[in-house]
């Protein structure tokens, strides 16, 4: 990754991308294994039999939690407090997928708020030293971790990023970050977006969107514009529906005439054999 944190700010925006980066999610309740790695909480899930992530009609499983200090991205040109990372990997190959929600100081508590700092308190309390594990026996939901608002989407050789903006952050009181900074070191995280960064202004839909049969590229290319490019199954019946329909006017103009030709010469040969044996 670039060395130079990537600034997050509704004013450096190269596009909007609701369709190329359609984000969906439907986690199951887990359990989690904690981790200090010193530089990051590190948390395994025990549930990952269904993939909960579909990201531009791709499938995700989910791999890894992190909560780290202070956050990987800069927004509006400033480090928040700390930011939570999950790592998803992609079930048919392909790119990794990041979701980030930056931890802000506040005092106005929701559900993720209670989460997070139950881990940030188990790990302070039982695995306070690097390479440490306690197990999280309560299972959790990570769908309360994730605003249902818009959010930010980016894509660099390391994969693809889904970024949500401090106004929808996980606001903890100023004690568990405290807790938080104690118990990992501050750690100089950074990424870059060489294609810009994107807008997606109508959130995640947490309805499930299978994608079966259909393919949308959306790797961000620099321009605003929405293109999509869309293969259908030429092997199906809808396939072979959807490549006559496809064909210009033109086509099909050309090919009634070559019919009609075909059927005048027919007529014309059948005449011309019964004068001759007349």
């Amino acid at each position: 990754m670039s060395s130079d944190p990537l600034n997050i700010s509704p004013r450096e925006v190269s596009g909007l991308c609701d369709l190329k980066c359609a984000l969906s999610f439907s986690y199951p309740r887990t359990a989690l294994v904690a981790k200090n790695n010193g530089i990051a909480i590190s948390c395994t899930p025990d549930n990952t039999n269904v993939p909960p992530v579909t990201f531009n009609l791709e499938k995700y499983e989910m791999t890894k939690i992190n909560i780290s200090y202070p956050s990987m991205h800069l927004f509006n040109g400033a480090r928040a407090e700390g930011e939570l990372i999950i790592d998803h990997s992609p079930v048919l190959g392909g790119n990794p997928l990041k979701i980030c929600v930056p931890i802000v100081q506040s005092r106005d508590p929701t559900l993720a708020t209670d989460m997070v700092t139950s881990i940030i308190d188990a790990v302070a309390k039982s695995a306070p030293s690097e390479n440490e594990t306690i197990a999280i026996s309560t299972e959790i939901t990570i769908n309360d971790l994730l605003p249902n608002k818009p959010y930010f989407s980016y894509a660099n050789p390391e994969g693809n990023f889904v970024v949500f903006p401090p106004t929808n952050g996980i606001p903890l009181p100023e004690a568990a970050i405290d807790v938080l900074h104690s118990v990992v070191r501050a750690f100089d995280q950074s990424s870059n977006a060489p294609n810009g960064v994107f807008l997606n202004k109508s959130g995640p839909n947490t309805s499930s969107s299978s994608g079966e049969g259909i393919y949308i590229s959306c790797q961000p290319t620099g321009s605003s514009k929405e293109e999509v490019n869309i293969v259908y199954d030429t092997n199906s019946e809808s396939g072979s529906l959807f490549k006559w329909v496809g064909m210009s006017s033109t086509k099909i103009a050309a090919i009634f005439l070559v019919l009609i030709v075909l059927i005048i010469g027919f007529v014309q040969g059948v005449n011309a054999g019964i004068t001759y044996l007349a």
